[in-house]
């Protein structure tokens, strides 16, 4: 190896704005895609390991989606931890993921490359590291330059978060002179000058640079309250955020923007219910390994914290069907309501019960297209779009496509529903008491609507107004989810649960699956025409489970091994 660079092993001391092209329009309507390739890499074979590069990535690729007005599938993130071999970032798959997206964009459209790991500097040239790579083999930001400089994209950015700490006499601010040289419309923003180094931030698990970067992109740094973040107004964010950060330490990183005076560029556009404060990063135990069920894959777009306490994933696909689940966190819970309540029936004796094993629960209520894929008919009393419930299906049709559809998909027990409708709440509702507040309120507060459709509401018009049906089921997903990240638990159809229909213990009970016999199935949720009382989460129904309804469909659950 050529002893012509300086490098160091830790930290992260260098992020880089690089951007051509004209000034995007002002208004939304007149932008196209946004296109971006996020990579952090903090495990290398041949470098030291670094501690916050990955979950730089991650929270960026988070910020973009839910923040900024990126699409989830034009968001590729690449990490050393994924388990999806094409988006580990190796040297091969970063050079590829960089060129095609490059060559996907409009020239209307916004591309964006995030690196954070190790940078290098040879004889006066700037290199990004693979996680394969070394000094050899690395990948020359002269190339990085050129694609982009080559993509049809309106606006382009290079967010560099990478060690070249003492670098200085290489470039401005550890930057390769190469990629300074004849700069013309480049814009940069520095994370350090070049005598400096750039700082972790402990409590969120992010570089001091990157978590004041992801708070502005979110919105944070937009302070004529445009719903836009332009270039100028993230550095400043950044600035602002840095010289807190020496009052508060005692040190001193300082960022450095150039050109002095940057054209006009909007990098992100803030969306409805953005996240402002950046949330600390969870990093599962020291050598765990992100854990997937056989037969589905890592939901994408979970990217800041894709993974649980215990390393099981937080979302997951089924491969066979699209089918997606969320991991339900093993606990205690009041099952039933209490006899006081306004819509308490007498087969909801209140008593404490005891999940011991964490499971999976499907997000959605499963829908006609997927019915459709395994069973190869659909039964559906209602139809028009594929993100409808399958309803007008039997307990008995139900098992038989958990059956064919494999990977160990089953129907959740009574207890497992009424646990993972209430996501930790006692309330009727997962909402809380009132069964208004689940309903549309968009009037005064529309981040806080759409919880719930039952037609028996008042809100009728305000359905009808926005092209809903207010006379049978509608698509899943349309509301807003419980706490838990589970959607469309109260009405839109009641949903088959696993157990025969009986009696509640008189006392607490453990994993509970119902009578070991008996003639009716037990269905929760409410439906689209029911009472609001119907829908609460302690709400049972009932009925014989060979026939099918088209007020009852169901949902996925699966067990972890």
């Amino acid at each position: 190896m050529r002893k012509t660079f300086r490098q160091t092993v830790v930290g992260t001391a260098l992020a880089v704005f690089l951007a051509f092209g004209a000034v995007p329009a002002a208004e939304p309507a007149a932008e196209g895609e946004r296109w971006a390739v996020i990579i952090g890499i903090n495990d290398y074979q041949d470098l030291g390991k670094l501690t916050t590069a990955r979950n730089d990535a991650k929270a960026l690729a988070q910020v973009l989606v839910e923040s900024g007005g990126f699409a989830e599938n034009r968001v590729i993130l690449l990490t050393d931890d994924a388990t999806d071999p094409q988006n580990r970032p190796t040297l091969a798959a970063m050079r590829k993921r960089i060129e095609n997206t490059a060559t996907f964009t409009e020239p209307q459209d916004t591309l964006l490359v995030f690196f954070s790991g190790h940078g290098i500097i040879v004889d006066g040239r700037g290199y990004l590291v693979p996680m394969d790579g070394d000094a050899r083999n690395a990948v020359s930001l002269d190339w990085v330059k050129d694609v982009l400089s080559k993509a049809r994209a309106k606006s382009k950015v290079l967010i560099l978060d990478a060690c070249h700490a003492g670098s200085a006499a290489k470039g401005v601010g550890g930057i390769a002179p190469s990629l300074v040289a004849g700069a013309g419309g480049l814009v940069m923003l520095l994370s350090s000058a070049a005598d400096q180094v750039s700082y972790p931030d402990e409590a969120t698990g992010l570089s001091v640079f990157s978590k004041h970067l992801v708070e502005g992109l979110s919105g944070a740094a937009d302070t004529d309250g445009d719903k836009a973040v332009t270039f100028a107004e993230a550095a400043a964010y950044v600035s602002r955020g840095l010289k807190n950060w020496y009052v508060e330490t005692g040190k001193v990183q300082t960022p450095v923007a150039l050109p002095e005076k940057p054209p006009e560029m909007v990098l992100t556009r803030v969306q409805a219910g953005a996240r402002r404060p950046v949330q600390p990063v969870r990093v599962p135990p020291t050598g765990t390994v992100l854990r997937v069920p056989e037969g589905f894959r890592a939901k994408a777009g979970t990217a800041a914290e894709p993974y649980t306490k215990t390393g099981w994933a937080k979302e997951v696909v089924h491969e066979a069907t699209g089918i997606e689940l969320v991991f339900i966190p093993a606990g205690e819970f009041l099952m039933g309501s209490p006899a006081g309540e306004a819509n308490h029936n007498n087969d909801e004796t209140q008593h404490r019960v005891r999940i011991t094993k964490p499971f999976y629960m499907g997000k959605y209520e499963v829908t006609q297209a997927q019915w459709q894929q395994v069973m190869g008919s659909n039964p559906s009393n209602f139809k028009g779009s594929d993100r409808l419930p399958v309803e007008q299906v039997s307990w008995d049709d139900c098992q038989a496509f958990c059956q064919r559809a494999g990977s160990g998909l089953r129907l959740p027990t009574e207890a497992e529903w009424e646990y993972a409708c209430r996501a930790g709440t006692t309330t009727p509702y997962s909402w809380g008491a009132g069964w208004e507040k689940g309903v549309c309120n968009g009037a005064n507060n529309p981040d806080d609507s759409f919880l719930v459709w039952n037609r028996q509401n008042s809100n009728v018009e305000e359905f009808r107004r926005r092209g809903l049906p207010v006379d049978n089921t509608i698509p899943v997903g349309t509301f807003r989810p419980n706490a838990w990240g589970l959607y469309d638990m109260h009405g839109n159809v009641w949903e088959w649960c696993a157990d025969w229909y009986g009696e509640y213990p008189s006392g607490s009970a453990t994993d509970p699956r119902g009578p070991a016999s008996g003639s009716l199935r037990v269905v929760r949720g409410g439906w689209w025409s029911g009472s609001p009382n119907q829908c609460g989460s302690a709400r049972r129904e009932k009925p014989p489970p060979g026939k099918g309804y088209k007020e009852a469909g169901f949902r996925m659950a699966l067990d972890l091994k």
